[in-house]
């Protein structure tokens, strides 16, 4: 089966789910929706497309990846592991807890 939903990720948009990516792309370039995040810094390049199975899977793909900073998306779509991991372990410190005072 051919997976009929995408994750693209287009700079310097954030990533969004799409069933079409080229068209999705073009309104992007256009300017078919003049209040859109990129209406203002176009021109807009796709550097990114996922295929996932399920729209589910692609929605909760682009959840987790809109959370990352530009540095782990880069490593993320170059394939380089080790840095996504190291950029894991680097934001995910815990937070010291306020001291509670009686």
């Amino acid at each position: 089966m051919q997976p009929d939903h995408t994750t693209a990720v287009l700079a310097p948009n954030p990533a969004r789910t799409t069933h079409d990516p080229d068209r999705r792309l073009h309104e992007h370039q256009t300017g078919a929706d003049p209040k859109a995040f990129t209406a203002s810094r176009r021109p807009v390049e796709r550097i990114h497309v996922e295929p996932f199975e399920s729209e589910n899977d692609a929605l909760a793909a682009e959840r987790k990846i809109k959370k990352w900073s530009r540095a782990k998306k880069l490593a993320y779509i170059d394939g380089d592991w080790q840095q996504v991991s190291h950029l894991a372990k680097k934001q995910s410190k815990p937070k010291p807890k306020p001291e509670i005072k009686p």
